[in-house]
């Protein structure tokens, strides 16, 4: 019976006739000639051996700085500097200058009562000027800071580190801050209204309730760091806390394309005052 014939579209492969041969320099493809030249491919040039091992050496000195960092964590008191902390721009993250960092920090700790507590909603670069300068005793041992940050890496300032993601406003928020924090900074990480409709949510858990007929020293203070775009969202969110634009100038170490304003409920005759809208000039 002859076999049935393949289907269509079928590719038939044939025997090599007896007539063919391989050509004569096939020993060119041979196992050791090939591994030759696998060698010869994986070998690296002067130059890249000289970028990876810079690589290497970069990434093991950014390790013993975190390692380093850990160990003066654990030491509330001990000085920290953000250096190592590089910006992470998938994460939105902007770094304030010293000079800004420093004039947020001071405006939070003016006339703030000993046993208050602030918080520093995903504003890495003021939390951590604030340290330096508790280990400089320049603020009231009893005073708490909590920085309440999406980034992992900050996790090494133990318990005063808060996992947060705008997404979930008040998930993993320790219930002892919970109308509890006396000074709030905020700085949102992205310039949209999901993201700070949901961060106020959270400030709002954090603050003391908000009520304009409350005298001025009983309430929460609250400031953003912002974009001058969000502007017309946050006086709808933040109306009853008060909230106004004021003329406090917002710099960045790395220039931002976002023209950005400082928005608070309260105002300092040394360091910042509320403007009206025709007097918004945005950094």
């Amino acid at each position: 019976m002859a076999p049935p014939p393949p289907p269509p579209h079928a590719t038939v492969f044939e025997p090599y006739p007896d007539s063919f041969k391989f050509p004569d320099d096939h020993d060119d493809y041979d196992n050791n000639n090939h591994d030759d030249d696998d060698d010869d491919d994986l070998k690296l040039s002067s130059d890249t051996l000289l970028a990876l091992q810079s690589v290497l050496q970069e990434k093991e000195a950014v390790q013993k700085k975190f390692a380093e960092l850990h160990r003066l964590a654990e030491e509330r008191y001990a000085a920290v500097s953000m250096d190592v902390f590089e910006e992470d721009w998938q994460q939105s993250q902007f770094w304030y200058s010293p000079s800004t960092a420093n004039s947020l920090s001071l405006l939070l700790l003016s006339h703030l009562p000993p046993h208050s507590t602030i918080a520093l909603l995903s504003a890495p670069t003021v939390y951590v000027h604030l340290r330096q300068l508790r280990s400089q005793g320049k603020i009231d041992p009893t005073i708490k800071l909590r920085l309440l940050e999406y980034d992992r890496r900050f996790e090494v300032f133990g318990d005063e580190f808060v996992f947060y993601d705008f997404a979930s406003p008040v998930k993993g928020i320790p219930e002892e801050l919970r109308g509890k924090c006396d000074r709030v900074l905020a700085d949102p990480p992205f310039l949209e209204e999901n993201c700070h409709t949901k961060a106020s949510q959270t400030v709002r858990y954090l603050t003391k309730p908000w009520d304009l007929s409350t005298p001025p020293e009983e309430r929460s203070k609250i400031m953003l760091c912002t974009g001058e775009r969000m502007r017309e969202l946050l006086m709808k969110l933040y109306k009853d806390a008060g909230l106004r634009i004021t003329d406090f100038k917002v710099r960045h170490q790395k220039c931002l394309a976002n023209p950005y304003l400082c928005y608070s409920t309260w105002e300092d005759k040394e360091f910042m005052r509320f403007v009206e809208d025709d007097e918004v000039e945005p950094v």
